[in-house]
């Protein structure tokens, strides 16, 4: 009869293991990334600093088609500011970012234990931002602009379920193509719209993000 029971209850916590990311599952979650760094440039023996900083806030909802493939949407909040510093005139300049951006995507987890499972994400983005600039040698300047784009690409990430039901994420890296239209609004020197591209590999620690999820079993 031990034995019996023993083997029942190692049967229920291995489902309760497993149920997490089995098909009807469906996930809430929640992750968060944040970046700062100072760079010095020396031009003509004028010292000069930039600060940049930003925060990502990612909030995401998926459903597991079958068990370990999920689909989802993430909503994404950015908000980027940048400060040049000048020694010279002991002025400085300052631009601050904002995007919101929404992200169907698909994700794919590769059990390594129970409670341990990788995986990768591949997603469309699609996004909107506006950026306020403000001149360091005439303060009544300032510039706006606005921008849209869109983002394709792909990044790894582990999990670890704590229990049968929330699991703690860990992802970096992101592999991307991106199209970006800005559109100025004030600019005194600029008056049409720029469109950029880019294919980038990004391995900076900002690409790092930590969440949260809460998982839910059909």
């Amino acid at each position: 009869m031990k034995k019996i029971f023993t083997t029942a209850m190692l049967a229920l916590l291995s489902a309760g293991a497993y149920a997490q990311t089995s098909q009807g599952t469906v996930s809430v979650q929640g992750s968060m990334s944040f970046g700062s760094a100072t760079s010095k440039t020396e031009d003509s023996l004028i010292l000069n600093k930039t600060i940049s900083r930003g925060i990502n806030l990612y909030p995401s909802v998926n459903y597991f088609l079958r068990d370990g493939l999920a689909v989802g949407i993430s909503l994404g909040l950015s908000q980027d500011t940048y400060t040049n510093m000048y020694q010279q005139d002991e002025e400085e300049s300052k631009s601050k970012s904002q995007t919101v951006s929404f992200s169907p995507y698909v994700r794919k987890y590769i059990a390594l234990t129970e409670q341990l499972h990788l995986h990768g994400t591949g997603y469309i983005s699609v996004d909107f931002g506006n950026r306020k600039y403000k001149d360091r040698l005439e303060s009544s300047y300032k510039e706006t602009s606005t921008s849209s784009g869109y983002a394709i690409g792909f990044y790894p990430g582990i999990t670890y379920f704590a229990t049968s039901k929330l699991g703690f994420t860990a992802t970096f890296g992101n592999f991307s193509y991106s199209r970006e239209k800005s559109t100025p609004k004030n600019n005194q020197y600029q008056s049409s719209s720029s469109t950029s591209k880019s294919l980038q590999a990004d391995l900076s620690p900002r690409s790092i993000s930590i969440g949260i999820g809460y998982f839910i079993a059909r």
